[in-house]
């Protein structure tokens, strides 16, 4: 997540000479959030950020034509939202999330049990599975849970329940282009970066 977004960094127009794009910022800038909130924040250098791909793995996913953007320097949390650290924003505000509300989600096949009923699909993609009770704190449904797992990251959290999070931690999701320009790390175009 990153930083709210102030009026002075909407009307910044400013961005760092191209260079910066084409390097990983090997020591970044760590900066604290929200006082009940212990995550770290890195600086990602600012430029032309590459969104998409003109060569994607599965076209239906709808990730191309690649395009350019430039983007200034902005904030990102080091690591992605754990198990802890959402259970402490749950204990915090009694937040419900929409799996729990709905009272199902979908799990990656491979990980349910062998003896697991057969449950309905997605199309297109039958490796998804509904599961009844599916939600952040029982990845897999009724019987598992997340103790031990902690220091992992969080799933079965929709859009809306990350901006609820977010908002609690101080911050807001990133968008499309900060999102991937973070990921490739200056990298370019790659599958896997």
């Amino acid at each position: 997540m990153t930083p709210p977004t102030s009026p002075k960094t909407k009307a910044s127009c400013c961005l760092p000479a191209r260079a910066t794009a084409d390097r990983v910022n090997t020591s970044p800038t760590i900066t604290k959030v929200a006082k009940h909130d212990d995550a770290e924040r890195v600086t990602i250098p600012g430029g032309e950020a590459l969104i998409g791909t003109n060569t994607p793995l599965i076209p239906q996913d709808e990730e191309g034509p690649l395009r350019r953007k430039k983007l200034a320097s902005f904030q990102m949390d080091a690591t992605q939202v754990t198990n802890g650290r959402f259970r402490r924003f749950v204990d915090a505000t009694g937040y419900v999330t929409q799996a729990e509300s709905i009272g199902n989600n979908f799990v990656f096949s491979a990980l349910l049990p062998d003896h697991a009923a057969p449950t309905r699909g997605v199309a297109n993609a039958p490796w998804w599975r509904e599961v009844e009770g599916a939600c952040w704190h029982s990845p897999l449904g009724p019987g598992s849970d997340t103790i031990g797992l902690e220091d992992h990251r969080v799933v079965h959290i929709t859009w809306n329940d990350a901006c609820v999070f977010a908002k609690w931690a101080g911050g807001r999701l990133p968008s499309e282009a900060q999102w991937e320009h973070a990921a490739r790390g200056g990298l370019g175009d790659v599958r896997f970066p």
